[in-house]
Order: structure tokens, then sequence, then C-alpha cells
């Protein structure tokens, strides 16, 4: 049985707003803070800290506001430690991480790095119990992606699982589509879509896209005109990087983590 979703003419009408983040009581004697001297500053975890309060509290802002880092990787040793920032547009782990050797701070990012300075413990409690935490600010996912045989895109994203309804069978509002050639894609308006197991029918004002689950995938022109795609795999971190830094889907989007700036 299919699943007939009824999209609102409205960009960002399943975007959620990330919801604030408590920051309070022994927390605070928990949290380390770093700058870049530039008005962009990092707040870790002390690495001694529990490992369910370190894997949750890591955040990076303006020193007015920060927004909370995923951070699936952790390492210590001695008074040396790191943690891995998640960010689509470098190759995770190695190309967004923040390394401390026991002497200066540094974040590493796409090739770049950027040494830091710790401030004091006085400053950093000043600093977090006037600012405002919020949880991760970019909540959306790579969902599929195609080219036809003239090297044209068709690319969808969603909204990050775990932030709203199931990937199928739902009334789930969080998908987009984007086409053109690469450095040139474009929203298209998206009018209704067919979501249920065994893939997704994305009825636009440009044409049908039409992603057979683990199979095929192919873009519908009128009643007649069928252009058959090739699937490209989101499985690889190469594919995510082009998503974000080469197809122009996100391009000169802040997604408020340290790769914005650093």
């Amino acid at each position: 049985m299919l699943a007939l979703l009824f999209v609102a003419s409205g960009a960002a009408a399943a975007d959620k707003k990330p919801k604030r983040w408590p920051i309070s009581g022994n927390m605070l004697e928990q949290l380390h803070a770093f700058t870049d001297g530039k008005g962009h500053f990092l707040i870790f975890p002390d690495p001694h800290a529990p490992s369910k309060f370190r894997g949750m509290n890591s955040f990076y802002g303006d020193g007015k506001v920060f927004y909370r880092l995923r951070t699936p990787q952790f390492s210590r040793n001695g008074k040396r430690y790191g943690f891995g920032v998640a960010d689509p547009r470098a190759r995770f782990p190695n190309n967004s991480m923040f390394n401390f050797d026991g002497q200066k701070p540094v974040f590493h990012c796409a090739g770049r790095k950027t040494v830091l300075t710790e401030l004091p413990s006085d400053k950093a409690l000043k600093l977090i119990k006037r600012a405002k935490f919020f949880d991760v600010y970019w909540n959306r996912q790579p969902h599929g992606l195609a080219r036809d045989e003239d090297g044209r895109y068709y690319y969808v994203d969603r909204i990050r699982q775990g932030w709203s309804a199931a990937a199928h069978g739902t009334d789930f509002r969080g998908f987009r589509v984007f086409v053109g050639m690469r450095g040139k894609m474009k929203r298209v308006r998206m009018k209704n879509v067919v979501n249920d197991s065994g893939g997704q029918i994305f009825i636009t004002n440009k044409g049908r896209l039409r992603l057979i689950t683990g199979k095929s995938a192919t873009w519908l022109l009128g009643k007649k005109k069928r252009v058959k795609l090739t699937r490209v795999s989101l499985r690889t971190t190469a594919t995510t990087v082009m998503i974000y830094k080469q197809l122009g889907v996100y391009l000169g989007r802040p997604l408020k983590r340290p790769c914005d700036d650093l």
C-alpha cells in the first residue's frame, strides 16, 4: 500500500530549529573553552569527564550562541587528547579534529590547521554562563543521489533520521529534491511524494524522480519520456564531501561547525 504525502510548498516546512541545550550545575566545571582570537570559540569537556557527559557536550559558537557538535571519536594518552568532530564537508575523522598535545590546542579541518588558545578557567566559566547553548544546528542528511548520461545530477536530502518520522510509511515531510549539473544544482518545487518500503516517487514541477530501494532510479518527463539514471552510492565519505563541496547544493551554507571558519 502506497503512502501518498502532500508536501507543503514552504521550503523549510519540515526543518526544526534546534532546542536549547541545558548547561548548568556540575557540567560547568567539566568544560574547557578555546578560541582562535578572532571571535570563534570551541568548548570541549574535560578528557577525564564521564564518557556519557563527554560524548554529548562539545560546542562551537561566537561566544554568545553555541551549537552542540557530534563527536563520535575520542582519544586520550596522558596529557594528550583529541575529539573528532563530524562534518560532512571533511573526510572523517582526521580532517575535522581537535587535538591537544599537552602544550597547544589545534583544530584540523580539511588540510587547514588553526592554533587555539585555552581560556583561563575563570574566563571560560564567565563565557559559558552568559552564552546560550542549542542542540546540533544542521539536521539534514543525504537520502538519494543519481545522474544521467549527460552528467546531470538528481539529489534528495531529508531531515536527519531520529529527528522526525521514520523513513517510510508515515506522514513525513522532510524530503527535498535538487536537479542540475555539478556546481549548478537547483532545488525544484515538490508537489507530492509517494513513499513506501519499495522506494519513493518525488513529484516535482520539473518532472518525477523515481528511486527504487536498493536498485534503480528514473527521471520521468510527462507520460512518455523516461531517463534512466545511474545511482551513486552514499556510503562513502568521498561522495558526501562531493555533495557538500562540489554539487553546489549547500555551497556557502554555514553548518555552525568549526570548519565554517577554522
